[in-house]
């Protein structure tokens, strides 16, 4: 059974998205040093916005959040699934991201919210739509906040 799904609404589900992105903005701009983590070796903005903003978050949604969550679903109760899940992706980031321990450690922290978070709402609408669209947005803002502030 697929507990999350793109729906027929997905236009909907896009504006929703973009309605938590700002939430998550606003956070990183109150706490910059919790983030999700990047790439230590930054290329160029153009090439960085097509990894990071556009081909990591389908794939890491579609990873986490569509396969690995629905299978967790299916045989763990929602709280444990989405902490496994949580776990899982943080110590993707943790590992993949990152120069010094401190900014890992920072890292590790920002993506574990950031995945219980993302998790909860992927669940509780029922969407991998809008987990996309957040992970974008968010990453976007990072880019352009190493880029350009």
């Amino acid at each position: 059974m697929t507990y999350i799904t793109i729906s027929k609404d997905w236009k909907q589900e896009v504006r929703i998205g973009l309605i938590y992105s700002a939430i998550f903005i606003l956070i990183n701009l109150l706490f910059p040093q919790l983030t999700i983590g990047f790439p230590t070796q930054l290329q160029s903005f153009d090439s960085d916005y097509l990894a990071a903003g556009v081909f990591a978050p389908i794939a890491e949604e579609m990873l986490f959040r569509f396969w690995l969550l629905n299978i967790a679903l299916a045989f763990f109760s929602p709280f444990l699934a989405v902490l496994m899940i949580s776990l899982l992706f943080s110590i993707f980031h943790f590992s993949a991201y990152g120069a010094s321990l401190d900014a890992q450690s920072a890292s590790f922290v920002g993506a574990f919210v950031f995945a219980l978070v993302v998790s909860y709402i992927a669940i509780k609408r029922k969407s991998i739509v809008i987990p996309i669209v957040i992970h974008a947005a968010f990453n976007t803002w990072l880019l352009i906040r190493l880029y350009y502030l």
